[in-house]
């Protein structure tokens, strides 16, 4: 059981850490896919209204 101890302990950590994580990498990823999404819109937006 010692053994055993530090490894889950270890893992707790790291969950702990991309648990905290996860926020901020949403926070910087969903304004770039939002402007990807916006500017493909826009594109095809424009391209209906050539035709």
């Amino acid at each position: 059981m010692p053994q055993l101890f530090p490894m889950n302990w270890l893992l707790l950590t790291i969950l702990f850490s991309l648990m905290t994580m996860i926020p901020f990498i949403l926070n910087f990823f969903t304004p770039l896919m939002m402007k990807k999404f916006f500017c493909f819109k826009n594109k095809k937006i424009n391209f209906n209204f050539k035709w």
